[in-house]
């Protein structure tokens, strides 16, 4: 039985996308909130939220999305995968993906916290 090669770099990437999106995020909400304290800050919209409030709620949410795009991928590939001899590293790396993207999407809600406080 022939085990197919696999990259390390694409595993790594696989494995830790979950940490990747949610260090964007984390990266993006704060400085755009340092920015826009820096700037002066900005009057509150006509949906009662402000603007900075509104754009990291956006951009948690494009995070979630992505964590649980690579969720799905993942649980998808271990619940597809037959028991077969040397599957298990593959399903070990799949489950690790799982488990840090949803890991990810817990940290990425907590990040988008920063939108019901005061901003400045």
């Amino acid at each position: 039985m022939q085990q197919r090669a696999r990259s390390f770099t694409r595993t790594a990437l696989y494995v830790s996308a979950g940490l990747l999106i949610w260090a964007a995020n984390f990266l993006f909400t704060y400085v755009f909130a340092a920015v826009a304290c820096a700037r002066g800050s900005v009057p509150a919209g006509s949906t009662g939220l402000n603007p900075v409030s509104a754009i990291v709620l956006v951009s948690s949410t494009m995070a979630v999305i992505a964590c649980g795009v690579t969720l799905y991928r993942a649980l998808s590939r271990v619940r597809g995968r037959n028991r077969q001899a040397g599957a298990e590293t593959d399903a070990f790396i799949d489950f690790m993906a799982g488990a840090v993207a949803s890991l990810s999407m817990v940290a990425i809600i907590w990040t988008a916290f920063v939108a019901a406080v005061p901003v400045c």
